[in-house]
C-alpha cells in the first residue's frame, strides 16, 4: 500500500479531499485518473502522427530513419528539419509515458 505525503496549497487540498470524499474506493479514483491521462496522451500521439506525416510526405522519409540521420549530422539545421526533430522527440517521450501507463 503506498502512502502519499504532497506539500499542497491549502485550497488545492480542499479541493482533492472533497473530490476523493465522493469515491468509497480511493482505487477507482486513481484508475480513473490515470484512464483519463492515457486518453490524453492517446490523443496527443495523434496529432503528433499526423503533424509527422506531413513531414513525411514532403520529404518522403518515415520520421524514425529521418530522426536517426538527424542525430547523426545528416541533415542541416534549417527550420523544417529543427522542428520535425521536435516533433518526433515529442512523440517518443509521449510513447514511453503511455507504455509506463498501460496494464
Amino acid at each position: 500500500m503506498l502512502s502519499l505525503k504532497l506539500d499542497l496549497q491549502p485550497q488545492l487540498e480542499e479541493k482533492i479531499k472533497y473530490i476523493l470524499s465522493s469515491y468509497s474506493d480511493k482505487n477507482i479514483f486513481f484508475k480513473e485518473l490515470i484512464s483519463n491521462k492515457i486518453i490524453e496522451l492517446e490523443r496527443s500521439v495523434t496529432n503528433i502522427e499526423k503533424d509527422l506525416r506531413k513531414f513525411e510526405l514532403k520529404y518522403r522519409m518515415d520520421s524514425e530513419k529521418f530522426y536517426s540521420e538527424f542525430e547523426n549530422g545528416n541533415f542541416g539545421d534549417e527550420d523544417d528539419y529543427m522542428i520535425w526533430s521536435g516533433i518526433f522527440e515529442l512523440y517518443l517521450k509521449n510513447q514511453k509515458e503511455l507504455g509506463k501507463l498501460y496494464d
